[in-house]
């Protein structure tokens, strides 16, 4: 194990606190309180130098049998709790009045103070150089854990909301405080840290003030700084900086780890509530880490990266050398009057629907070859939608999209796809959406109750006319693709 100093100190460490108790030996502590298990420690660095937090792999063993895992036998869904994600976060500053401001509070040692049922303790034994000791809270590693201390954060927020502290979010033991001056807006009043302090002291709860950031009109949450005056938010310098030198220390490598590969992916993925352009770019990123082993055992093998992730990662290491990644926050544009339909079919081509007029394609023979096939097709139908609909003159609108292909839905929402060729589609979809300020969303609808069904079929929709402005096939489309009349 590497820094097994860490976990020395951070046996002593708990014991001094009380939370642990012993060490016992196997015998001793078995005829004080039974049979026990224990499970494989691990240390992980914090965030501060020189810190590391102490894991137990409770999901160990994987693969069940006569002791099956710890977390095996809980049911994470009855631990549920209020997260603050960053769709929140918009949302308080985008209603924030002038003069709002925002602080940041985290507790101390926040799972470590929740205790465990004596009757459970015996699922949680610590063994470290043939010594074993009682943990008497709640352990890092337990499924449960986010929602234990989670419900006890619940509480903290909803009694700060009631005592006129807030608004209030929270991510885990990290709290985020708006206040405004008082007047202004419902629900938003003028108030100190010191009034947050007061208030945890009254009820024993325990922050650790020496990170507490005091109310200001600047704030960084969720790894992100935050303006709201501005109405922005940005990925700081210091992490900017942390994930370039990931993303170039993995283009230098000849051959790349899985766990390389998803913190990678993980640092890269945060970034994209920032850089929202940055989604499609890690389509291929995502696909080379799904193609490591499944076994366990297997999973520690290094691999020569692909093209295609190689490619995400050099973008992504370009894009990060901009020294003021930001994005402006605003509400979403109002919802268009009418969605938009879309249908691919082998049989025919591509039907879209919009505003009530129709529009079809046919494929052209030789159209099918590798990566390009109905599901490139049913992607190139929303393209040719929202052509569409742009040569309309459409701007500062949110346009709904109606596809009947779930690969479809599912890819538009994450703003990518496992296809090459799809992914480029999308890449295409959504900065001409950006460039006529247009903001989307999908849903499924069922093949028969799409009424571009029948124009991707070669047939006329009843009740609906040829679309009559002219529309631009775009040039990637136009080999494989033909506008007909129907």
């Amino acid at each position: 194990m590497d820094n097994p100093a860490a976990v020395d100190a951070s046996i002593l460490s708990e014991l001094a606190a009380g939370r642990y108790s012993g060490p016992y030996s196997m015998e001793m502590l078995e005829a004080l309180i039974g049979p026990f298990r224990s499970a494989p420690l691990g240390v992980v660095k914090k965030s501060t130098p020189g810190e590391f937090r102490i894991i137990q792999d409770f999901s160990y063993p994987r693969l069940g049998g006569d002791h099956p895992s710890l977390n095996s036998e809980i049911d994470a869904s009855a631990y549920s709790c209020e997260w603050g994600f960053f769709d929140d976060i918009v949302r308080i500053i985008l209603s924030a009045p002038p003069g709002a401001e925002a602080a940041t509070l985290d507790v101390d040692a926040a799972y470590r103070r929740m205790p465990v049922r004596p009757a459970d303790q015996h699922n949680t034994v610590v063994a470290w150089n043939d010594c074993f000791y009682v943990d008497h809270c709640v352990p890092f590693g337990a499924v449960s854990l986010n929602g234990i201390f989670g419900r006890c954060g619940d509480a903290m927020a909803c009694i700060s909301r009631a005592k006129g502290l807030g608004p209030v979010t929270k991510w885990v033991d990290n709290f985020l405080y708006f206040r405004a001056p008082d007047g202004l807006a419902s629900d938003w009043h003028w108030y100190s840290t010191n009034d947050i302090i007061r208030l945890a002291e009254f009820l024993g709860w325990p922050w650790k003030l020496a990170k507490t950031k005091d109310f200001a009109s600047f704030f960084t949450y969720l790894g992100l700084l935050w303006n709201i005056p501005e109405r922005s938010v940005r990925i700081p310098d210091n992490k900017r900086e942390k994930y370039l030198r990931r993303c170039r220390e993995w283009l230098s490598s000849t051959k790349v780890s899985l766990e390389q590969t998803e913190k990678l992916v993980g640092s890269l993925a945060h970034c994209t509530l920032v850089v929202k352009e940055g989604c499609p770019h890690l389509a291929g990123l995502y696909a080379f880490a799904a193609s490591f082993p499944s076994r366990q055992s297997r999973r520690w093998i290094q691999r020569h990266p692909t093209d295609r992730a190689r490619a995400d990662v050099e973008w992504w290491s370009h894009t990060l050398e901009n020294s003021n990644l930001m994005r402006h926050l605003r509400v979403p544009w109002p919802e268009y009057h009418t969605p938009l339909f879309m249908d691919a079919s082998t049989s025919f081509g591509v039907g879209i629907i919009v505003d009530g007029s129709s529009a079809a394609w046919k494929l052209a023979k030789d159209w099918r070859r590798p990566g390009i096939d109905i599901g490139w097709a049913e992607m190139a139908a929303v393209e040719l939608a929202l052509t569409a609909l742009v040569a309309k003159g459409v701007r500062r609108h949110t346009i709904s999209l109606r596809s009947d292909n779930q690969g479809v839905v599912f890819a538009i929402r994450a703003r990518r796809s496992r296809s090459t060729h799809q992914n480029k589609i999308l890449l295409r979809i959504f900065l001409l959406a950006d460039a006529h300020e247009l903001d989307l969303s999908i849903d499924y609808i069922q093949s028969a109750k799409n009424p571009a069904d029948q124009p991707s079929r070669g047939l006329p929709e009843p009740g609906t006319l040829p679309i009559s402005w002219p529309i631009r096939t775009p040039p990637q489309l136009a080999p494989f693709l033909v506008r007909v009349e129907i």
